[in-house]
């Protein structure tokens, strides 16, 4: 517990024992787990002892969990002004609090400032990066991004897969939308519904009706739980095409599977059979 933790260290206080780095660092970080970054501020602010890397990432968590990026993003930039030796873990979570405030110019300055350090990003780092582009709308950004976690041979994990496969929606690239998920086949990352609804919406934009329903298909075939968003983007790909009868057939489906349509689904469908 942060609380009893905090107050061992005010009796230490009291008692005229000087807090080591050790103490310090074992209250932060209970802070840290309750997202209690004031706290965990202003245990860093009192203590005697040395600033560490660990000290200032640890306190940076606590900011991130206590939804004030603005004030980790703010001690990551002190950090390095006081030429504290940082490792790629201090980036990832400078990067994460960017995800975390949608500031994807300053993840991007992260990334320079690692590779300019010779620090290697790992698929982590690259991901909330990619997601701070996404937050921001920066759509082209995202899709750099994962070329480049591409080109150095990163893992890219499902989270990373996913993002991309929606700035490839946001963009209109319906092409290499399917490119991603059979990126994810090969390298046996897990699909799921947000990459598969990501894909179909944007060869429903595309008018590749018959792609989308194919994309229905193989979330069947592997047993990807699907929702009425996914049908509705098929069923409205079937009706831009006139393809009535398969708009029909996807509106039944989602009777036996047992999802809620709405009105944009029976919508869609009775565009179709006009």
């Amino acid at each position: 517990e942060w609380e009893k933790a905090g107050m061992l260290l005010g009796a230490m206080a009291l008692s005229s024992v000087e807090s080591d780095t050790i103490t310090a660092i074992a209250v932060i970080q209970a802070c840290e787990k309750h997202g209690e970054w004031e706290n965990a501020m202003s245990v860093m602010a009192k203590s005697k002892a040395d600033l560490s890397a660990i000290t200032f990432i640890t306190v940076i968590n606590a900011c991130v969990k206590g939804d004030a990026w603005e004030m980790g993003l703010q001690l990551f930039r002190t950090m390095m002004q006081k030429e504290v030796e940082c490792n790629a873990m201090a980036f990832n979570v400078a990067v994460n609090a960017c995800k975390r405030g949608g500031k994807w110019e300053e993840a991007l300055q992260v990334l320079r400032a690692m590779r300019q350090l010779q620090l290697e990003a790992s698929a982590i780092t690259f991901s909330s990066a990619l997601s701070a582009c996404e937050h921001g709308g920066e759509w082209e950004q995202a899709f750099q991004l994962f070329g480049e976690a591409s080109r150095s041979k990163i893992e890219v994990n499902a989270i990373t897969f996913t993002a991309t496969i929606t700035a490839c929606e946001k963009i209109g690239l319906w092409e290499q939308s399917l490119q991603m998920l059979s990126a994810m086949e090969e390298r046996t990352v897990e699909w799921d519904i947000i990459a598969f609804s990501s894909a179909i919406s944007t060869c429903e934009k595309a008018g590749e009706w018959e792609k989308s329903l194919r994309l229905v298909s193989v979330m069947a075939e592997m047993q990807v739980e699907s929702s009425a968003i996914t049908f509705n983007a098929a069923i409205s790909a079937c009706e831009k095409a006139g393809e009535w009868e398969k708009a029909l057939q996807l509106f039944s489906m989602i009777g036996q599977g047992k999802l809620q349509s709405s009105t944009i689904t029976f919508s869609a469908a009775i565009s179709a059979c006009e």
